[in-house]
């Protein structure tokens, strides 16, 4: 995806670059026809041999901007997946964690129920503590209940998914900042 855009917006350039030294050429053609060098051929010779020198170096520092890019868009590349396989590792962990009930997840909860069949009483809140007076901070009503291992993995699933998609967001609009800043000429 990357690369597609890339070349894209590099191909855009070269046809800006194209147009710019056509329009050049054109009007320094249209210039010594209008007898603008009376004819004086080593002046036009020399005029000639300066705007092809200029466009030459246009060249050769778009050239090297490109090439600095590219060299900065492979190292955003490298860190991206170094970025991506330490995070895939760490949310694999935390998710076998979570599983096997090495850690756990608790939430707060304002009212419990639990199955009719397995309620010891009718006011019994999963937590254990009575409705009247649930656990918490003092003078709090809400009580806490932990999840089990498979809902708390399911749960961190998908907070790491969306951690995962703003990483990926974030390193597609460094990279397109980048490419704006090579084609509009600036130091990527």
């Amino acid at each position: 995806m990357w690369s597609a855009l890339f070349t894209n917006l590099v191909a855009a350039a070269w046809a800006k670059k194209a147009a710019v030294a056509a329009a050049v050429l054109l009007a320094l053609v249209a210039a010594n026809r209008c007898g603008y060098h009376r004819g004086r051929e080593r002046a036009h010779a020399e005029d000639e041999a300066a705007s092809q020198a200029a466009l030459a170096k246009a060249e050769q520092t778009y050239r090297a901007r490109e090439d600095e890019h590219a060299k900065q868009e492979v190292k955003a590349r490298i860190e991206f997946v170094k970025t991506e396989v330490a995070e895939e590792v760490h949310d694999s962990v935390r998710t076998d964690d979570l599983r096997s009930g090495r850690d756990r997840v608790r939430i707060r909860v304002a009212r419990c129920s639990s199955s009719p069949a397995a309620a010891p009483a009718a006011s019994a809140r999963v937590d254990g503590t009575s409705a009247e007076r649930p656990q918490g901070a003092a003078g709090s009503t809400t009580a806490t209940a932990e999840l089990d291992g498979a809902t708390a993995a399911k749960l961190y699933a998908i907070a790491a998914d969306a951690d995962r998609t703003a990483r990926r967001l974030e390193a597609l609009q460094d990279w397109a900042r980048r490419a704006v800043q090579l084609c509009n000429g600036a130091a990527p």
